[in-house]
């Protein structure tokens, strides 16, 4: 009786090896899920296979170690749907030909180090249940991990993907590390699942990379440190936010691995910052470049402060203060109304004089010998204050009033302030508006 083995999808694939005699699904040697089968003669065929150039794999049940180290598949590669109940050592083997891993279950490590794919490789949907090791692997053509999971680790440190690279609805419960990686190509991670660190660290995108994140794609647990991630499409995508409300990158967040320690580098977090705001800026998405440009000042803040850079330090807090560095122009409009509020109060005692139909009228209160004022008089007065710091903050001018006494230094002090305030508002507003 030949082998009863069904293609999960491929109908007509057809085994052509006997079914084993104590067999209860009346399957092959190959395709017998027992680990108590013949192993001695399951390797036995399995080199005979290799040696008549022969890769079709689909479906084979591998009850220990199988090592295809240095091997030259020189004809298609097929895995589908097979089981790897050991360790899977494919380091440094080299794919000519399509190599299909499709729903192929690794129980334990899968070694992929240095491994050469020339064609198409296929993972859709393969389980890693163990580490997974792609260091140094290179894929010449599509690299496809379309719905694949990670239950463990997966390293793919300093691998190439020269075209295009699938990782949609692949699933990473563990670190994924992509470092040092270089993306030459178009790469998909649409609708990404990571629950641990997902690391680019110094990984390399070139000029016609186009890296495209699904738009709920939760990136709190990236790390980009290093990788010009500036050419990477995030819109969308979801980062942490702090104890304020704002975006904080997972390198400013959990810190930079050095030495075994995580530590918060914010001259590397303000580079991160500024790559990821080139990033959304050159894809349109303009107000999310603006939180991003907001961060990146904030580290560059934060670094000054750690450096003793105080001048530069203290010129960023004034802007962080007055305009949010040029991102919150509501901002200068609340510390303007505060400075013309306070004035106010300051003119209301200092001393200004009004002129009504040519008659001058002093306000000048002195709470030492007016301690109960009439509160109608006081509020009216108040007025009179408030519109004479509007009118000084704003340069207008009407000529109906003018200060006295301590009240001339006051009014020096904020037209100067309203000169600077006016024409930052209007700085930052027109960049938001023409941006």
């Amino acid at each position: 009786m030949k082998c009863q083995y069904k293609h999960p999808w491929n109908e007509d694939y057809v085994c052509s090896e006997e079914a084993l005699p104590d067999s209860k699904e009346h399957f092959c040697i190959f395709h017998e899920q027992r680990k108590d089968k013949d192993v001695g003669e399951f390797h036995e065929k399995i080199n005979e296979k290799i040696a008549q150039e022969d890769f079709n794999f689909t479906g084979y049940f591998f009850p220990d170690g199988v090592s295809f180290r240095n091997i030259e598949f020189t004809e298609e590669a097929d895995f589908e749907d097979a089981t790897f109940t050991k360790l899977a050592d494919f380091r440094s083997a080299i794919f000519t030909k399509l190599a299909d891993f499709s729903s192929t279950i690794f129980k334990e490590k899968a070694y992929f180090w240095s491994a050469i794919f020339t064609k198409v490789a296929i993972f859709e949907e393969a389980t890693f249940k163990e580490k997974a090791y792609f260091m140094g692997a290179i894929f010449k053509e599509k690299a496809d991990f379309w719905g694949a999971t990670f239950k463990e680790k997966a390293d793919f440190e300093d691998a190439t993907f020269t075209k295009l690279a699938i990782f949609g609805y692949a699933t990473f419960k563990e670190e994924a590390i992509f470092g040092y990686a270089t993306f030459s190509g178009i790469t998909y991670f649409r609708n990404l699942r990571f629950k641990k660190e997902l690391s680019f660290e110094y990984t390399f995108f070139s000029e016609s990379t186009q890296i495209r994140l699904h738009p709920k794609c939760n990136l709190s647990k990236a790390s980009f440190n290093g990788s010009n991630c500036d050419r990477v499409d995030f819109s969308g995508s979801k980062w942490s936010a702090d104890n304020k409300g704002e975006i904080i990158i997972f390198e400013e967040k959990e810190g930079i691995k050095h030495h075994n320690e995580r530590v918060i580098d914010y001259q590397a977090t303000e580079e991160i910052y500024r790559r990821l705001k080139q990033s959304h800026q050159r894809f349109g998405d303009h107000a999310r470049a603006g939180k991003f440009y907001y961060r990146e000042m904030e580290s560059r803040r934060k670094h000054q402060k750690e450096t003793k850079q105080w001048v530069n330090w203290i010129w960023n807090g004034i802007l962080r203060f007055t305009c949010g560095y040029g991102e919150r122009p509501l901002y200068t409009i609340f510390l303007s109304g505060l400075i013309i509020l306070l004035l106010a109060f300051f003119y209301l005692f200092g001393g200004i004089v009004h002129i009504t139909n040519g008659t001058e009228t002093i306000i000048n209160y002195d709470l030492a010998t007016r301690l109960t004022p009439n509160l109608t008089q006081l509020f009216h007065d108040f007025l009179w204050a408030l519109y004479t710091s509007i009118v000084t903050f704003t340069s207008l001018g009407y000529g109906d009033l003018h200060p006295t006494g301590w009240s001339r230094l006051a009014a020096s002090i904020e037209v100067c302030i309203g000169v600077f305030m006016v024409a930052l508002f209007l700085f930052v507003f027109t960049r938001k508006m023409v941006r």
